[in-house]
């Protein structure tokens, strides 16, 4: 019936977004590999923070206009880009701090982003 046929939709509608969200962050973390591998660095904190923060904002957050999550993920990679820069402290000859610098910069760009 009706109901059948919408869950079906439903669920082709959750493979395709699931499927262009995680081709657009490959193409973010392609993107960031021209830099000293920062690869491994973004893979765990996409891992660790991204996905919490879009489930806590469709849970307690109202949008006066909805965002999809495939538009906020573009968002944060947009800004994260234009933020870890050299010039923000983001020196790949900094062994100490290069990762850390990285990561505040993802959570800077995360909270205004999403």
């Amino acid at each position: 019936g009706k109901a059948l046929e919408f869950k079906r939709a439903e669920k082709d509608q959750t493979e395709v977004l699931d499927r262009l969200f995680d081709k657009y962050v490959g193409k973010a973390l392609e993107f960031k590999r021209a830099e000293k591998d920062q690869t491994e660095v973004l893979d765990r904190l996409f891992d660790k923070y991204v996905g919490k923060a879009l489930e806590f904002k469709r849970e307690n957050c109202t949008e006066l206009f909805p965002s999809s999550d495939l538009a906020l993920v573009g968002c944060l990679c947009n800004l994260f880009g234009a933020l870890a820069t050299l010039e923000n402290g983001v020196n790949p000859a900094d062994s100490d701090f290069y990762d850390r610098m990285i990561e505040l910069w993802f959570v800077f760009s995360l909270i205004w982003s999403i």
